[in-house]
């Protein structure tokens, strides 16, 4: 008797998806790592880590924090700015 005699079909099912599960990890790993360049097993690749960044924060809060303000009028930003400058006036004031 030889040694693959020993095994049967029902173990080597069991080897085979224990190495699919460690290179499924491996990848999920490789995937979720906020690095940009990554190299393994002479595989190179450059990835964007913000727009992946973003997609999750997208996916917890439903929005990127990044959304743009909304415009304002001229004559708005004028009086935003003149309270403002008031506010500190009257802050310095002793």
């Amino acid at each position: 008797m030889t040694k693959m005699d020993e095994f049967n079909l029902t173990e080597l099912g069991v080897f085979i998806a224990g190495v699919c599960a460690s290179l499924g990890a491996l990848l999920v790993i490789i995937q979720k790592s906020k690095c940009e360049d990554v190299n393994c097993c002479c595989i190179k690749c450059k990835r964007n880590v913000q727009a992946i960044i973003e997609e999750e924060r997208l996916q917890k809060t439903g929005h990127t924090g990044s959304t743009p303000q909304p415009r304002r009028s001229p004559r708005l930003q004028e009086k935003e700015i003149k309270l403002e400058l008031n506010n500190n006036v009257e802050d310095e004031k002793p």
